[in-house]
């Protein structure tokens, strides 16, 4: 039952606690809103003799409401966020002007996305080689690279496959990609709260700053780690990519049905049917001869 309670627990966590700590900016941040004899009559001064009558239990699960709807209205979903930033990340880095010219040190250039990391994209690269046959033209180049690409848009689709066809594998996605969700709006929310309280007591607040963005990078973090268990999932063939599985049978048509092997697995597979088709027959040589 707790299993099941669980994945309902994520989706709630992370706009409740963003919607906390917004409610609590509003509240520092508009203080002529808090009710006072001067406004016995106004709306918000109903409410709070409401809360009175009602008692401190309910008061609080009205309050509890009210943040999550907040939280869920300014929720960001980590991984489209990151999607967001990798798109724009190529027309700012290479489509000229300023932003282009200055070295930025949270922005890789040396990368062709920033949705996974490194080391997964150069495995999912490697594996579109491998069923290419390891060729260098340029043409099969270009269509890796287009395949790279559409691998890594399909990333949203093979979420739901994966929730169909496993759940203890989803579970482990989805718990990182909770977690990266719960930094990044938790972050957000925590740096609107730091400028409220800036504006209203001294700059000393600014350094507050310092753990929201650490926080906001550890969830961008967590979440191409949640994107990097969807393509490692998908390269061991436990979940289907149509992207990748049109790449392979375009290029089987293309060569007449024909794969070809990379020479380290050719190599491989003579040394494991090598050492399988010599039984140990425990007989030496000398003895061969003298037979």
């Amino acid at each position: 039952m707790l299993a099941n309670l669980l994945p309902g627990l994520r989706d709630v966590r992370a706009p409740l606690a963003s919607g906390y700590v917004l409610l609590i900016s509003l509240w520092l941040g508009i203080p002529n809103a808090r009710p006072s004899v001067k406004y016995s009559h106004d709306v918000i001064a109903d409410l709070w003799k409401l809360s009175n009558m009602v008692g401190k239990g309910a008061s609080l699960a009205a309050v509890t409401f009210i943040a999550y709807l907040i939280g869920s209205m300014l929720h960001i979903n980590a991984r489209s966020a990151l999607k967001y930033f990798d798109a724009k990340r190529e027309v700012l880095l290479f489509g000229g002007g300023w932003f282009s010219n200055v070295d930025w040190p949270l922005i890789r250039r040396d990368r062709d996305s920033i949705q996974v990391s490194a080391a997964t994209l150069e495995r999912l690269i490697f594996h579109l080689q491998k069923i290419s046959g390891s060729d260098d033209s340029q043409e099969i180049q270009e269509k890796v690279l287009q395949t790279q690409n559409a691998v890594l848009a399909e990333l949203g689709n093979l979420e739901i496959r994966l929730h169909a066809r496993s759940a203890d594998l989803y579970g482990d996605h989805d718990r990182t990609a909770a977690e990266a969700d719960l930094r990044i709006n938790v972050g957000l929310s925590l740096s609107i709260l730091i400028c409220v309280l800036v504006l209203r007591g001294s700059l000393w607040w600014t350094v507050g700053l310092c753990a929201s963005f650490y926080l906001i990078k550890q969830g961008f973090t967590r979440a191409r780690q949640a994107n990097d268990v969807l393509i490692e999932i998908t390269l061991s063939e436990e979940l289907d990519s149509s992207s990748i599985s049109s790449f392979r049978r375009e290029f089987e048509a293309e060569t007449g049905g024909v794969h070809f092997t990379s020479l380290d697995d050719l190599i491989a597979n003579r040394m494991r049917s090598a050492s399988s088709s010599s039984p140990d027959t425990g007989a030496s040589p000398t003895d061969e001869r003298t037979s």
